[in-house]
């Protein structure tokens, strides 16, 4: 097959399930035929993904109660940077450095007993098999499993936090400041880390060639 140019209104097209099936095998083709075009549809893929996880992490930490609807701004700007980061990476301004230490990141949203169990035994798998680090990123919800006096698993972690220096755990200081706000007192599990929000610093571990997982 004659190698041919593919423009990236074809390639979003191509993931968004909107071209038709003689169209799309000849984009597939392209890509085999293509390397570079295979890795610039990845890219476009994981782009994507990360703007669905920007919008849905900003969603659960913003309080939209008519009285408090002015709080949405910090968030909506949040979303904006994110939006603009992701735009860089659409047209090739930006993208995720090599990721030479085998750096995982792992995002807990959610404090269903399942997904608290599963976050540990990933971080437990993840820290016995990487030689490089590991971290933990927990908004809204997920929250709940850095919180001393929450958390079902707080000696594993301390625990963890021990045997495994290399793993970070992180707490989202928007999901922190809305509880606050809501009266409650928020006392994490000592050595976690109260930085930046959770979409911040994912942003930023992927413009470092960090891994993702979400839980």
């Amino acid at each position: 097959m004659k190698i041919e140019q593919v423009d990236e209104t074809q390639l979003n097209a191509l993931l968004d399930g909107e071209l038709a099936p003689e169209d799309e095998a000849w984009v597939l083709a392209q890509m085999e035929l293509q390397p570079e075009l295979k890795t610039q549809y990845e890219h476009l893929a994981q782009c994507k993904r990360w703007l669905k996880v920007a919008y849905a992490t900003e969603e659960r930490d913003v309080d939209v109660t008519p009285a408090r609807q002015t709080r949405r701004w910090p968030a909506l700007a949040a979303s904006v940077a994110v939006l603009a980061f992701l735009l860089g990476l659409l047209l090739g301004q930006l993208w995720p450095g090599e990721n030479g230490h085998n750096a995982v990141m792992v995002h807990l949203d959610s404090n269903r007993p399942q997904d608290l169990a599963h976050a540990i035994e990933t971080l437990e798998s993840l820290a016995e098999k990487a030689n490089g680090r590991v971290e933990l990123v927990a908004n809204s919800n997920g929250l709940d499993l850095l919180r001393e006096d929450r958390s079902p698993y707080a000696e594993k972690i301390r625990q963890l936090m021990a045997q495994y220096p290399q793993i970070q755990f992180i707490a989202c200081s928007n999901a922190i400041k809305r509880m606050q706000e809501r009266g409650e007192t928020v006392h994490l599990i000592p050595g976690t880390i109260q930085g930046e929000t959770a979409v911040d610093h994912i942003v930023r571990r992927m413009k470092e060639g960090w891994e993702y997982e979400r839980i």
